[in-house]
């Protein structure tokens, strides 16, 4: 989140029902289907490596504002990009809004913030 001075928000691990093999539509959607936890439960090194990856592709991409970066953590440590949203959803359950109430921002807070930063 940021224009210049970027500051990425906690990390979200979302875990599929045991019903899923993959994180389809049903999975992201359907209430109870999937596990959505914050701050993650990883390693500090795992998190700062993803909020590291998540500002670069956002400085890549040229964002400003806000975006979310979703990833794939494997068994092994490594971490992939999957996409950066430069949209994402903006609902009181969604992902972003999540992430920053647990960095200590509530919804109307956030939505102030978001409205700063597009008027600078």
């Amino acid at each position: 989140m940021g224009n210049d001075d970027l500051i990425p928000l906690p990390l979200i691990e979302i875990i599929p029902g045991d019903e899923f093999v993959f994180f389809d539509y049903k999975a992201k959607y359907e209430k109870g289907a999937s596990q959505e936890i914050c701050p993650a439960v990883v390693d500090a090194s795992v998190a700062e490596k993803a909020q590291e990856y998540a500002v670069a592709a956002h400085k890549a991409l040229q964002l400003r504002g806000y975006s979310r970066t979703d990833m794939m953590l494997t068994a092994d440590g490594s971490l992939y990009i999957l996409e950066t949203n430069t949209i994402p959803g903006m609902t009181p359950t969604s992902l972003l809004p999540q992430a920053a109430q647990e960095y200590g921002l509530n919804f109307s807070e956030l939505i102030d913030r978001l409205l700063q930063l597009a008027l600078e």
